[in-house]
């Protein structure tokens, strides 16, 4: 079975996923979104910077910062990640769509 490129997902780990985050991004079609657990006084819930990446930005690819997270964390934060939606609102279209011309 084959994905259509829009349904495809991948994972990337690093130490803080940041690098591993701008290189992936430097791929067509690819929008990679970091998560990493920040101090609580910093984020109040991290998981909401992770859906926002996926209803506003469709991101396709998950950063994770290894440093900052442990193996059971990213495990969760990759099925939730899995499983968040696109909204499809179509101004979000159209910006995916601006990022995806601006690769070509």
């Amino acid at each position: 079975m084959s994905l259509h490129p829009n349904e495809a997902k991948g994972i990337v780990i690093g130490g803080s996923g940041q690098g591993e985050a701008m290189v992936a991004n430097r791929y067509h079609r690819v929008r990679a979104a970091v998560y990493y657990r920040a101090a609580p006084s910093i984020v109040e819930d991290p998981q909401s910077i992770l859906a926002l990446s996926c209803a506003h930005n469709d991101s396709n690819v998950l950063s994770i910062g290894a440093r900052f997270i442990t193996d059971e964390e990213a495990q969760t934060v990759v099925k939730e990640w899995l499983g968040m939606p696109f909204s499809q609102d179509e101004r979000r279209v159209r910006r995916i769509a601006t990022m995806d011309r601006a690769h070509e």
